[in-house]
């Protein structure tokens, strides 16, 4: 007897969806949540009451979500939201003025925002190519790369 095919979905939306089942009906049951999710996400079996408990004390983590991570398997929660949401809205005010930003300029401003934030140095992330990357998917910022005198960046442009 062939064996069933391996179901895929989306956990984070399917967690996210609970979530807000359970917003929307506080009189739902764990068990109840279970069955409903059973069949809205065509899963062959409900998901234990563990899971479903599980998912609605970490409901906190999901709040921070960004559409592009859905589709991530896990989701790993910021240390620091803070720094990284000024960050986001210091690179969207350059970019509405044309300023070009490299790479090294983000992750420099990035350093001095979590030190005015407060963080210790020993506290206080690597803010490597990686970090860079993961930033930029966040929030759907490209990395355009300009050539020549006209991609200099005047430092007199650039908001504080």
């Amino acid at each position: 007897m062939p064996s069933r095919p391996k179901q895929v979905g989306n956990l984070t939306y399917e967690q996210i969806m609970i979530c807000q089942w359970d917003d929307a009906n506080g009189a739902l049951t764990q068990s109840q949540l279970a069955d409903k999710a059973k069949r809205e996400f065509g899963h062959f079996k409900a998901p234990v009451q563990r899971t479903i408990s599980g998912i609605l004390r970490d409901r906190q983590k999901l709040v921070y979500v960004k559409d592009v991570d859905l589709k991530s398997k896990r989701t790993r929660a910021l240390a620091f939201p803070a720094v990284d949401e000024a960050l986001a809205n210091w690179v969207l005010q350059c970019q509405s003025k044309r300023v070009m930003l490299s790479g090294d300029l983000i992750k420099a401003r990035a350093k001095r925002f979590a030190t005015l934030s407060g963080i210790s140095d020993d506290q206080l992330l690597s803010f490597s190519n990686g970090w860079l990357q993961a930033f930029q998917g966040r929030h759907g910022f490209k990395q355009l790369s300009a050539h020549g005198e006209s991609g200099s960046v005047n430092s007199e442009e650039i908001p504080a």
